[in-house]
């Protein structure tokens, strides 16, 4: 019985101190928030903002207290390449910080516009590029645009292939359109693997009850050479390594969290 009680008092207690550090959270971030919106509004779509993106990510990462394992980062290559990763939630951003170099454009979908416009105005300053998914001729035009781009700029380009969130203990099907962008552009492709949120964030109730990442660098897959015909392998392929290893790292994190 006492023990129980202990377990209310310390529950109750995390619950006061994590919204506790939200608020002083939010009340620093606000500001600093407004402060690069400025910035980059003045300076107008740059894809030099990204820098700025990048160093508030880090900084939010550090603030919320997060612990990034990075492995295998000595794979990411120094030339340009089409970074393809899992995606969880808009919180993605705090760890893609410490991944994707500075020159480096993001694709996503023109409904965020909609869903999240602050968050949709950020991007679009940042020069990154958002495709219309729900009209075909439209999408693959613009990612047409987005490989002329990035040849002309020499910039990569970093996509989340499920082309949504992942909602459960695998990764959702990918789409086809960041290995079709690979082979137009002879842009090697890079999987990254972030592990589950699951384990770290209760999104329902916005509670941090954990701590720990896994962030694993997957062998680079060369595109060199390849076509259009080769886009199902390539995609089977990114597909099958990356939920094998998303698998794998979650079940660490789990492990790894029981111990403590």
């Amino acid at each position: 019985m006492a023990h129980s009680k202990f377990l209310s008092i310390c529950y109750f207690l995390r619950f006061i101190y994590t919204y506790v550090i939200f608020g002083i959270l939010a009340f620093i971030i606000a500001p600093i928030s407004c402060i690069i919106l400025a910035v980059v509004t003045l300076r107008g779509r740059d894809i030099r903002n990204n820098a700025l993106a990048m160093g508030f990510g880090k900084f939010m990462r550090k603030a919320i207290g997060f612990n990034l394992e990075i492995r295998n980062k000595h794979q990411v290559p120094e030339d340009n390449a089409i970074y393809i990763l899992n995606h969880q939630s808009m919180l993605d951003i705090v760890i893609l910080a410490h991944l994707i170099p500075a020159r480096c454009i993001l694709i996503t979908k023109r409904s965020i516009m909609y869903t999240v416009p602050l968050f949709a105005l950020a991007i679009y300053l940042c020069g990154h590029q958002m495709i219309n998914r729900s009209n075909r001729e439209q999408s693959i035009s613009s990612l047409k645009e987005a490989v002329e781009d990035m040849k002309k700029k020499k910039t990569s380009t970093f996509a989340f292939p499920e082309g949504t969130r992942t909602v459960d203990s695998k990764l959702q099907p990918f789409k086809k359109g960041a290995f079709h962008m690979a082979v137009q552009a002879q842009f090697p492709l890079v999987p990254m693997v972030i592990s589950t949120f699951e384990h770290v964030i209760n999104f329902k109730s916005w509670k941090v009850i954990g701590s720990k990442f896994i962030v694993e660098v997957l062998p680079v897959i060369p595109t060199e050479g390849r076509t259009a015909s080769d886009v199902e392998e390539l995609l089977d392929q990114s597909y099958h390594t990356m939920n094998e290893t998303f698998l794998k790292i979650n079940k660490e994190v789990i492990e790894e969290k029981k111990t403590k």
